[in-house]
């Protein structure tokens, strides 16, 4: 994988990134990704593609059940990037 996420690599053959998105047949497809929480819960991060891309890898020794990231320790990770965070599905 080479440091770059499986899908990082698609979108990127396959669509233009301007602006900080994905233009896809006239939608808008920003990157992003969904984080399991300790606390039972899902963190939704959204940003440009780098800083989704690197976020995630350094994420990847929390991605199995019994070892997700506690939502304090996601928020310092998170911080040091410029991302949009949002509670996924609250109710």
């Amino acid at each position: 994988m080479n440091g770059t996420p499986i899908t990082h690599l698609y979108f990127d053959q396959t669509f233009v990134y301007e602006n900080e998105y994905y233009l896809i047949d006239g939608i808008k497809v920003f990157p992003a990704m969904e984080v399991d929480i300790k606390e039972v819960g899902h963190i939704l991060l959204i940003g440009n593609r780098t800083d989704i891309g690197e976020l995630r890898i350094a994420l990847e020794p929390f991605t199995d059940k019994n070892s997700f990231i506690e939502f304090e320790q996601l928020l310092e990770k998170a911080e040091a990037y410029n991302l949009l965070k949002i509670g996924a599905h609250p109710f």
